[in-house]
């Protein structure tokens, strides 16, 4: 019985820690328009506020809701936030510079707290969001690709800043 009435309690911390992360969940995402076509910024006052209420949640999501001491945890919860948005805002460089830039310093996070592995995945993971970016709907804006470079820079992959430029300079129309 004593086992029990602990296992419980512990079911009903966790249950009542989600049963409010999903309350704040739909409060948050009330208004949100997932089904909007992802096309260019046209600045009308509908986009504005579909940005701003994609960057609440988002906000939301990095603060730790769950308020789990896993970081790894909170960074693949506040990537599939920004992967959310990208369906819908695509065309918005400053969504996928911020979405690279939190899995850049979420790898060096993980890397300081002595979890290489996952450093090191975080860090490939925001190469590979720069890389989706500049090859697919912002092929030519240069500050992704001027981000993109400093990044590998500080990666010390030179060979790679070298095909970045390389590609940027291709580039007809800039």
């Amino acid at each position: 019985p004593i086992i029990a009435k602990k296992m419980i309690e512990d079911r009903s911390r966790d249950y009542m820690n989600a049963r409010r992360v999903a309350k704040e969940y739909e409060a948050v995402t009330r208004g949100l328009n997932r089904n909007m076509p992802s096309i260019p910024p046209t600045g009308t006052p509908d986009e504005a506020k579909q940005v701003d209420l994609w960057k609440k949640y988002i906000s939301w999501e990095k603060s730790n809701p769950l308020r789990t001491e896993d970081h790894a945890v909170i960074a693949k919860r506040v990537m599939f936030a920004y992967e959310q948005c990208l369906l819908c805002l695509g065309h918005r460089p400053d969504i996928w510079y911020e979405a690279a830039k939190y899995l850049e310093e979420s790898s060096k996070l993980l890397s300081e707290k002595g979890d290489l592995n996952a450093g090191k995945m975080f860090s490939d993971e925001a190469a590979a969001m720069y890389e989706r970016a500049i090859s697919t709907l912002l092929k030519k804006n240069m500050m992704l690709y001027f981000s993109y470079a400093d990044f590998e820079e500080n990666r010390m992959k030179h060979q790679k800043v070298h095909s970045i430029y390389n590609k940027l300079l291709g580039m007809e129309d800039c």
